[in-house]
């Protein structure tokens, strides 16, 4: 065992440094029942894994759904060496579950393993004064390029080709396969992505992108003067993360498939639109969003503005959609939302303005004498 953990450490010391490094021990008997010295030998050796952010997972296998004295003897040896703490970075487990319960786990963020990978990246974050704290939660369950660049922890990274190990692999789902009933149902792999981990279709999906989502490079960057320095990176609060639709111009806003430019802001800015969601359980965790199933499209909430009495919650509605009218004291659902000429001239509540910023704007009271 000591010279298998020696050969890891030679392998991680030349891996790039950017990628989660995962160590799996996986036995079936006791370890090292003739290697006495073994008990000297590893701590060094774990030690050094550790400092070069080693995840080490130990996995015992068993024939069958009892456990054996072999195979609780086999646990006794190997949990020790797993990372701390060793209960979530070990498994003793029968052989035909493996797939499911071992190797699955870890691309998601709920399983076992999943979930001490996630917690593991987010220890290896900025730490200290003006540190990062990290996002909550992994950028993986983003299922397609949209929704990933819409949050500002993440960024898609567009991969040119993938290769899958197996013929059933879906090269846009991270090689994972459908599942039966899917394929049962007339799904392809276009049809499908991935959301938190599982793989979740619809008709009418069309997700041909191959890549992933994953964390910004600019969460790398632990104090503001650096942050500052980074190509697309701001410095939000306490944390370095990737710029949003922070277009200066319209013209530049409006090439942005996330983005559109919101005239109800004085002066006009470009935001993020809102309600860019490909999938139910992503789409209704938004609080401004609603699924609408005979469509399969996520929309946005229309609110009942006049409901609201008190100005502070009018200002504060989730939707974004309400304003505080001062002439009448009340509150109203905003309108003239158009960010194009033409939708905005057919609506007779409102005109279009040109100039450098052009914007669609409620009809003003014309006065003549």
């Amino acid at each position: 065992m000591a010279k298998g953990l020696e050969d890891a450490v030679a392998v991680f010391a030349e891996s790039p440094t950017h990628r989660q490094r995962v160590l799996i021990v996986i036995t079936d008997g006791t370890m090292n029942p003739k290697e006495p010295q073994s008990s000297t030998e590893i701590p060094p050796i774990l030690l050094s894994l550790d400092t070069m952010n080693v995840i080490v997972f130990g996995i015992v296998v068993r024939k069958t759904a009892r456990h054996t004295k072999a195979d609780l003897d086999a646990e006794t040896t190997l949990k020790p060496i797993t990372s701390d703490p060793h209960d979530d970075h070990f498994v003793n487990i029968p052989l035909d579950d493996m797939l499911e319960g071992v190797f699955k786990s870890f691309c998601d963020p709920a399983g076992r393993f999943g979930a001490a990978m996630l917690s593991r990246q987010q220890q290896g974050q900025c730490s200290g004064e003006g540190a990062a704290t990290g996002a909550t939660v992994p950028c993986a369950r983003w299922g397609s390029e949209l929704e990933c660049r819409a949050d500002q922890a993440c960024d898609w990274k567009r991969l040119a080709t993938v290769s899958c190990p197996t013929a059933e692999g879906c090269p846009n789902l991270n090689c994972m396969e459908l599942l039966a009933t899917q394929k049962a149902s007339g799904f392809a792999c276009e049809n499908c992505m991935l959301v938190g981990g599982s793989v979740t279709c619809a008709a009418g999906m069309k997700n041909f992108l191959i890549g992933m989502c994953e964390s910004t490079e600019c969460e790398k960057h632990c104090i503001e003067p650096d942050c500052n320095l980074a190509s697309a990176c701001f410095w939000n609060i306490d944390k370095c993360q990737r710029s949003v639709c922070q277009y200066p111009t319209l013209t530049e806003c409006v090439q942005d498939d996330l983005c559109y430019w919101n005239t109800m802001q004085l002066p006009a800015e470009c935001d993020p639109k809102v309600c860019q969601h490909f999938a139910s359980s992503t789409c209704n965790a938004d609080g401004k969003c609603r699924w609408d199933p005979p469509t399969n499209t996520c929309n946005p909430k229309t609110p009942n503005c006049t409901q609201t009495a008190d100005e502070q919650k009018c200002l504060s509605d989730p939707s974004g959609l309400c304003e505080w009218d001062c002439v009448s004291d009340s509150c109203v659902n905003k309108v003239c939302l158009f960010t194009d000429r033409s939708s905005c001239e057919n609506d007779p509540a409102c005109e279009w303005e040109n100039g450098a910023n052009p914007l669609c704007r409620k009809k003003r009271c014309r006065v003549t004498t």
